[in-house]
């Protein structure tokens, strides 16, 4: 049960992912100008991914996952290299313990 309960947290980040991938690409010249995420498409999915991530505000993962996009752009490498980094901090936040 497990392991089945740990493949779904790991399809979950990658939808995520793949959401937050198309608001980069909808939004990234907003980004780039300095405008406050939370006032666009991507606010919701970063704090998705916050809630999925133990230790990361959410202001660290969208700078660590807008970095990689940057690099990754629209390739389908962004999910997986995002999928990487954020893995090692998947996991129960200390407040739901």
């Amino acid at each position: 049960m497990r392991g089945s309960t740990m493949r779904e947290s790991v399809t979950d980040v990658r939808i995520i992912l793949e959401c937050l991938q198309e608001a980069y690409q909808m939004e990234g010249d907003m980004v780039r100008s300095g405008k406050n995420i939370h006032a666009t498409m991507i606010y919701p999915f970063v704090r998705m991914l916050q809630e999925k991530c133990r230790d990361l505000t959410e202001e660290q993962i969208h700078k660590t996952l807008w970095k990689e996009y940057e690099i990754s752009g629209a390739d389908r490498m962004f999910v997986e290299r995002a999928s990487k980094i954020l893995e090692q901090y998947e996991g129960e936040s200390e407040d739901e313990k």
